[in-house]
């Protein structure tokens, strides 16, 4: 009996750091791919990037760009890499803060749509926050002129209800950090969310990842965004938030 608890004890150490270096290998070798990518790109292409985890990377399954991007699928670069977090700590592994030159700067980005924060969490709200903050700044610095939009995370169900008050509290962090850093906001969560603060059961299977129509209401927002901006063609400078689609006028789409 003690035998077995001591193979159970090894094993439960074993099958996670498996785990976690089988994604760090899958994260480096997509980021090699993003550069081969940026190499390939037309000089003025003026890319729409999606940066972030498996809810961005999640565009290229089931054709959505094309159903929910009709507009912008040309421009589209999806740079979501399952997994990722926000990249506490710089440099490191993995995290969007250690691939910003291969996901964004590096690839003539108009656009920069950015969707995590909550694979990051387990570090707390304040230090993904903060990181949030850092990304944002850098991109701002490093893009000038380019429209950078936060996405608000999605909600959790099912098996992840206990993160709700973390990711509504996190939530409320970005929509400040958005509007100090001067970045574009699409407010997602409110779309999602039932009226017991969880993601409502219909748009979810796991509990964590949205359906079709999370990626429909999303794709309206993000389009609106591309549109909008590019009609106002905002200063290089700008200090203040736009609200991206999903923050009010959406309803009557």
């Amino acid at each position: 009996m003690k035998l077995r608890a001591l193979v159970l004890l090894a094993l439960s150490t074993v099958f996670p750091a498996f785990a976690q270096q089988a994604f760090v290998e899958r994260w480096k070798a997509r980021v090699a791919a993003f550069r081969v990518e940026n190499e390939t790109l037309a000089q003025g292409s003026r890319r729409v990037v999606l940066l972030g985890s498996s809810s961005m990377e999640g565009w290229l399954q089931r054709d959505r760009v094309a159903r929910f991007l009709p507009t912008v699928g040309p421009r589209v670069l999806n740079r979501g890499i399952s997994g990722d977090g926000i990249g506490i700590t710089v440099p490191g592994p993995s995290g969007l803060r250690n691939r910003l030159e291969a996901s964004a700067v590096d690839c003539q980005p108009s656009h920069v749509f950015v969707l995590n924060g909550r694979n990051s969490l387990g570090y707390g709200v304040e230090r993904t926050a903060e990181a949030y903050r850092a990304l944002l700044t850098e991109l701002r610095e490093r893009l000038p002129g380019v429209v950078v939009c936060v996405i608000t995370c999605a909600p959790v169900n099912h098996g992840y209800a206990d993160k709700r008050e973390a990711v509504e509290q996190l939530n409320a962090r970005l929509r400040a950090i958005a509007k100090e850093t001067g970045c574009w906001l699409i407010d997602l969560h409110p779309k999602l969310v039932g009226p017991d603060g969880l993601m409502k059961r219909e748009l979810t299977k796991d509990g964590l990842h949205f359906k079709d129509e999370g990626y429909r209401l999303l794709g309206v927002a993000i389009e609106r965004v591309v549109r909008e901006s590019e009609a106002q063609a905002p200063p290089p400078q700008q200090t203040q938030p736009k609200q991206g689609g999903l923050s009010g006028s959406l309803e009557q789409d």
